[in-house]
C-alpha cells in the first residue's frame, strides 16, 4: 500500500511491481519493458545477482544501475553479486563509486 501512494502521490506512469521472491526475478518479469534506471536496494547476494541479471538486457546503453550499499562491508553479499555481475560485464559496464555519499554508494553505467 505504501508503495502504491507512493506512485499515486508523485504520479508516476509505466511502473510495474512484481510481488514474488526477489531471488526468483528473472527477464520475463519485465517482458515489454525497456529503462534507463533501475536502483537496487537489496543487500543480499542472492536477490542482488538475479535482480542484475534479470534487468541487464533491459537497461538501455547509457543507463544506470545505482546501488544502495554495493561499496560497504556490511552488506557483503551485495557487494560480492555487483562485482561478480561486473567482471561477467565489464567490457559493458563502467563502475563509479560515489565517494561524498553514505548512500547509494556505486554507479554502474551501461556503455554497450
Amino acid at each position: 500500500n505504501k508503495i502504491k501512494k507512493f506512485i499515486n502521490f508523485f504520479n508516476l506512469k509505466n511502473v510495474k511491481i512484481i510481488d514474488k521472491d526477489a531471488t526468483k526475478i528473472s527477464e520475463k518479469d519485465f517482458k515489454n519493458f525497456k529503462f534507463c534506471l533501475a536502483i537496487l536496494d537489496m543487500d543480499l547476494y542472492l536477490p542482488t545477482i538475479a535482480a542484475l541479471n534479470a534487468i541487464d538486457k533491459k537497461i538501455s546503453k547509457n543507463g544506470i544501475i545505482l546501488f544502495d550499499e554495493a561499496n560497504k562491508k556490511l552488506w557483503e553479499g551485495e557487494k560480492k553479486a555487483m562485482s561478480e555481475f561486473l567482471k561477467n560485464n565489464q567490457k559493458r559496464y563502467l563502475k563509479k563509486i560515489i565517494s561524498k555519499s553514505k548512500q547509494p554508494d556505486v554507479i554502474l553505467k551501461k556503455i554497450k
